[in-house]
């Protein structure tokens, strides 16, 4: 859907370049090993500091891979603030239900 909408938007402008270059490019096909693990290219686990620990987070139809020093951290932020991001959620589904 993102990349669709994405897709939409004027390609001459230069945030929708830099977008297009940075997340979409990034994409790529991971093989799988005879023992079905998914091989991360070393480029990607540089980047995402996955040395030991790593977790696992479902986000509806995608996972994400982070090392655990940098989720924990970012898991604790969550955690701290989101009663106030249930209630965004919560005003953004009422004034979306509104408009029907």
């Amino acid at each position: 859907k993102l990349e669709k909408k994405i897709a939409l938007m004027p390609s001459l402008k230069n945030e929708v370049q830099a977008f297009q270059r940075f997340y979409i490019s990034s994409g790529e096909e991971c093989a799988i090993d005879a023992q079905g693990r998914i091989l991360i290219p070393q480029h990607l686990r540089d980047y995402a500091d996955l040395k030991d620990d790593i977790v696992l987070v479902g986000m509806g139809f995608k996972i994400e891979i982070w090392s655990y020093a940098s989720w924990q951290p970012l898991f604790g932020q969550l955690e701290k603030d989101f009663e106030k991001v249930m209630n965004i959620i919560s005003d953004i589904d009422e004034a979306k239900g509104s408009r029907k």
